[in-house]
């Protein structure tokens, strides 16, 4: 839910980024649960002695094979990646896929090889919805309504706080409500600027 509030948050002004990131959710998100379900294998809590390892957070116990939140880090990073022109900020991009896929090892919910597939799935997944996109490309405001399928992970987020961890109460909904205000905002802002030109040209 987060990524795709991020994602809504900057439909605005990367409007070619929604039919990719609708594409590739939809990709990432089934492959996920059909192998988390297919292989049902037990985390590190379920398969290694109790006080063998730190564990942070929930201790989840089953369907660790592969990880979804590696998966979504890498399918944000290969999307965004269409937002930057330097490596730079792609290597940063890179770094922060690479912290979300090690940190599910270090909270020990996931196996390296959990994270490794994850990471996969989600470049994968990011590369057809963007060649999905580029062969399919369509008119500013034709993204309109795609865009507005977005919202909805930002409306989970705000009233129904993605149901996420505790740590997460205040920024799940904080998150939400800045994505919805400068959702709404920037494409009424468009609409305006669409019609005063138009009024101007006949005028």
């Amino acid at each position: 839910m987060t990524a795709l509030s991020i994602a809504a948050l900057i439909s605005y002004r990367h409007p070619h980024l929604v039919l990719a990131t609708i594409v590739a959710a939809l990709i990432c998100g089934v492959t996920i649960q059909l192998a988390k379900h297919g292989f049902s294998a037990p985390r590190p809590p379920a398969a290694l002695p109790s006080g063998s390892f730190h564990a942070i957070g929930p201790t989840y116990r089953s369907n660790s094979f592969p990880s979804g939140h590696t998966a979504t880090g890498f399918l944000m990073f290969g999307l965004l990646t269409r937002t930057v022109r330097t490596y730079r900020w792609r290597l940063c991009l890179y770094a922060a896929a690479v912290l979300v896929g090690w940190s599910r090892v270090v909270c020990g919910v996931h196996w390296p090889v959990d994270v490794a597939v994850g990471a996969v799935i989600g470049s994968l997944s990011a590369y057809i919805g963007l060649r999905v996109s580029d062969r399919w490309t369509l008119k500013l405001t034709s993204y309109l309504p795609l865009s507005a399928l977005l919202l909805f992970a930002a409306a989970d987020l705000f009233v129904f706080r993605g149901h996420m961890e505790p740590y997460t109460d205040w920024t799940a909904p904080i998150l939400g409500a800045v994505v919805i205000v400068f959702w709404f905002g920037a494409w009424v802002h468009f609409w305006w600027r669409k019609r005063s030109g138009r009024h101007l040209n006949q005028s």
